[in-house]
């Protein structure tokens, strides 16, 4: 965990022992005003998101880093001592899908970074539509969620399913 990330949970945590029980309550029943709160998460979860948050990235950065050293960044072709045309097109068309993989990881790690300066912001765990929490499960599921499921399925909806990168 990183140091904005602890500084973030202690100061939480210093935030909730000052309120009282009536403030607690008050604070979780209100709706919220855009901008002002994070999501009711527990310390604990919170603790757990940056975990898997910090685990994703590990592994993403890590797929990047073999898949740049295989080469498989570079527009320019590898040779090549398949000869067959069928062959050819195979290996052509698996090295298409390591690079799209590669451009996946990379949009991945974009979308981590996000969830990390929602934290950072206090904004993470609301909706970036309805500024109503994400549900925990959710959150677990996908830590860099940024809508409620209502409005991940209208966004989606909305916006092709194609990635820009693969247009």
């Amino acid at each position: 965990m990183n140091a904005d990330m602890a500084a973030l949970i202690s100061e939480r945590t210093s935030m909730h022992e000052d309120n009282d029980a009536a403030s607690t309550a008050r604070t979780h029943c209100q709706r919220r005003r855009k901008g002002t709160v994070m999501a009711d998460l527990t310390d604990d979860q919170l603790r757990q998101i940056v975990d898997l948050l910090s685990r994703r990235e590990a592994e993403l950065q890590a797929d990047v880093h073999d898949a740049k050293d295989a080469g498989v960044a570079s527009p320019e072709p590898r040779p090549r001592e398949v000869h067959d045309p069928v062959d050819n097109a195979d290996e052509r068309f698996l090295e298409g899908l390591d690079h799209v993989q590669l451009l996946r990881d990379q949009e991945e790690l974009r979308d981590i970074e996000g969830a990390r300066e929602r934290i950072r912001q206090r904004r993470f765990g609301l909706c970036e539509a309805c500024d109503q929490p994400i549900p925990y499960a959710r959150l677990l599921v996908q830590p860099t969620a940024r809508f409620c499921l209502q409005h991940q399925a209208e966004w989606e909806s909305s916006h092709p399913s194609v990635p820009p990168f693969a247009a």
